[in-house]
């Protein structure tokens, strides 16, 4: 993101560092999206993806109530999961040939695959489980009718 922010192809702001060369602000938007993709590589990733059709279904809601819809889901889901799965998967994988290694490649794109499942393995599991009739599932819902 830092680097893109340089060169001009996103908002300035994105390069911004603080005084050790830190890009802080790319850091604060790139980490939690990182971490999101992490989830379709775990093993309950069908629990997540489909916790919110569930509790719409345990409030006996439809879909109408979201502010946006889409006509291919759930298959587009499916579709974008397992593109990102090879994409998480191939990314630099040429440097894992003998001939090609390189140490920090591998600890940039595969280190922290295990360091983020074992931390959030701890934070999942300490979560309250909400019933599902206690999601808030209304909140947000479109107002326009």
């Amino acid at each position: 993101m830092h680097r893109l922010a340089t060169t001009g192809q996103v908002p300035r702001i994105f390069a911004r560092t603080n005084k050790y060369g830190t890009p802080w602000v790319s850091l604060i938007l790139s980490t939690p999206l990182g971490l999101l993709t992490y989830m379709g590589v775990s093993a309950l990733m069908n629990k997540v993806f489909n916790w919110f059709r569930k509790g719409l279904k345990g409030q006996s809601l439809t879909t109408d109530i979201l502010p946006y819809t889409s006509c291919l889901q759930p298959y587009a889901v499916w579709w974008s999961l397992i593109w990102v799965i090879l994409i998480i998967f191939f990314t630099d994988w040429i440097f894992l040939l003998k001939s090609n290694w390189d140490h920090s490649s591998f600890i940039t794109n595969y280190l922290l695959l295990p360091i983020f499942v074992i931390f959030g393995y701890k934070w999942w599991y300490k979560t309250k489980i909400l019933p599902l009739e206690g999601m808030d599932l209304v909140a947000f819902a479109n107002t326009k009718t």
